[in-house]
């Protein structure tokens, strides 16, 4: 990259032709406050919050300045002191902005910057106007007396998570964040990935979920994965008192760059099932708690009887799979008996560059929700959409072309008239599994494996296949049935469902949230979880239950 010469505050510096003013400020560790500006987003100088004075009395916004040869800069100087001030003025002017009655109070951009910038009063009038508070979504709230209208959240939801979602309608000082046609956010076609809170730099947009459980700054941050599914996201979670306050997407992840859906950011915080927090064993037909001891022992002399086939999870760490497999050998096996020969050969990055993209029995939105946003984003770069099933399917609305079925072949010959095909699918019936083999080389695969760390399960030897035996212990941090005619079942898992009177033992195991140990997500990366929260009081983590018994 060529470089040229500018000067900043009368220093001469080089800098690499083709980057912004901004972008080198930040990189000198020059502090230049902004309001619209993202990182992660393209730049559009909306504010005026970064202006930086290039020649006496000429102001221009840093954040889309590119640098170019004998440029001079001032960043700090009377005049840009007094225009970033009356901006300010300007925003706070514009919308109710009483910091004392907002859930980001000391967590929101805006008021910092009136912090950094002296601001002990409104030196213009406020704008008394009352703007609707949206209170339809599951998840979000959405108070437009806060926004300051940086079109953060629409160009997040567009750009990034690709679903296209907000935008403005109006203009001037009736500007409005809308959802789709201007209607309510929970009755748009929001999927509650939840990117639009997250980039949102005011109080306009908030999780309901984590409103007044206090602020990013006084709780405790820890980076680890999602283990919901096979996707394997970065997430940031904060925490406070062992209870979740915020979700957020790891920016700097690779797998999944920010972009999260609602089954990592929120239903973590909405979980009301019911924990079990003791051990039980079935004493004339009904459960009664009992030590931690005997339940161990109990198990132990079931096992020691050589006839019990064992079950777990592959959503479990490779290290719990790894101990369940030391401790029941050849009898052990997957819950999610899928086999699939055919597996990935693409990435999910090979879905922003494909032309054709073929998505088989599964609806991405609602299971799969940041590949979801690969297809969308693929999709407004002109990729043709081909939906193959069965079932109402939400991304039919992108769809170039819809089919049944019984007529995969028919769909796949139509990808293939691309130049670079990419195959979605989550079903490994027989079926699909020929259709695809037929393909093999001519597209790239993605595989969304049945569970968070399925490939990890493959890689320590468990396999699906069913094991005749007399008893049967299964590890699953949720299962609603278990299969009968079955002698001694032991069960090791998380929360009470109908099928915990089924069982004979009930061992408490903690949830992935209180996990940690190691993923290896869909596309074979490897991935650390690390552990957020505490189990309660009487759950044991699964690794430590399967190493007493071990022990023992």
């Amino acid at each position: 990259m060529a470089l040229v010469n500018i000067k900043i505050n009368g220093q001469t510096t080089q800098v690499e032709e083709g980057k912004t003013v901004l972008e080198v400020l930040k990189e000198m560790g020059i502090d230049v406050p902004v309001l619209c500006y993202h990182p992660k987003l393209p730049s559009i100088g909306a504010c005026r919050m970064c202006v930086v004075e290039t020649r006496p009395g000429v102001l221009q916004a840093s954040c889309t300045l590119p640098v170019s040869e004998g440029l001079e800069v001032q960043t700090d100087s009377e005049t840009v002191k007094k225009a970033r001030k009356f901006v300010l003025n300007l925003i706070f002017s514009e919308r109710n902005h009483y910091c004392m009655y907002c859930e980001m109070s000391s967590n929101c951009e805006l008021q910092d910057l009136g912090y950094s910038l002296g601001m002990d009063h409104f030196e213009l009038p406020t704008y008394m106007t009352k703007f609707p508070v949206d209170t339809t979504h599951e998840y979000i709230l959405a108070d437009h007396n806060r926004c300051i209208l940086c079109r953060r959240c629409v160009r997040a939801c567009s750009e990034i998570a690709g679903h296209n979602v907000l935008g403005i309608s109006q203009r001037g000082i009736d500007s409005m964040l809308t959802a789709d046609l201007n209607v309510p956010l929970g009755e748009s076609s929001c999927v509650s990935c939840g990117l639009c809170v997250q980039v949102c730099p005011t109080g306009a947009l908030t999780d309901k979920s984590g409103a007044y459980l206090g602020t990013r700054r006084e709780s405790e941050l820890v980076k680890t994965i999602c283990a919901n599914c096979s996707v394997g996201c970065g997430i940031e979670v904060y925490k406070k008192a062992n209870n979740i306050v915020q979700i957020l997407g790891d920016w700097e992840n690779p797998v999944n760059n920010g972009v999260l859906c609602k089954l990592g950011r929120y239903e973590p915080l909405s979980d009301g099932r019911e924990r079990v927090t003791q051990p039980m064993i079935k004493k004339n037909g009904r459960l009664e708690p009992v030590k931690w001891e005997e339940a161990i022992d109990r198990v132990k002399e079931i096992l020691a009887e050589g006839e019990t086939a064992g079950y777990i999870s592959a959503s479990l760490p490779i290290e719990v799979l790894s101990k369940f497999k030391d401790l029941l050998g050849d009898s052990a096996g997957l819950l999610e008996s899928t086999s699939n020969p055919i597996g990935n050969s693409g990435k999910l990055s090979d879905i922003l560059s494909a032309d054709k993209i073929v998505v088989i029995g599964v609806d991405l939105d609602k299971n799969f929700g940041v590949v979801g946003s690969f297809v969308k984003r693929a999709i407004f770069n002109d990729s043709e959409l081909i939906i193959v099933d069965d079932k109402a399917n939400s991304l039919s609305k992108f769809a170039r072309l819809l089919y049944q079925m019984k007529d995969l072949d028919k769909a796949i010959g139509n990808a293939l008239t691309g130049n670079n095909p990419v195959i979605i699918y989550s079903q490994t019936d027989s079926s699909i599994i020929d259709s695809l083999s037929r393909i093999s080389g001519k597209a790239k695969f993605i595989w969304l494996a049945p569970a968070s760390n399925y490939l990890g399960a493959k890689k320590v030897g468990l396999n699906g296949n069913l094991i005749s035996k007399k008893n049967i212990y299964i590890v699953a941090p949720y299962i609603d049935k278990l299969p009968e005619g079955i002698n001694k079942v032991i069960l090791q898992t998380s929360y009470y469902t109908p099928a915990i009177e089924s069982a004979d033992i009930v061992l408490p195991s903690s949830i992935w949230l209180e996990e940690e140990g190691t993923y290896i997500n869909l596309e074979g990366v490897e991935q650390r979880l690390t552990r957020v929260l505490t189990p309660p009081k009487g759950v044991r983590s699964n690794i430590e239950i399967l190493s007493s018994l071990l022990g023992r």
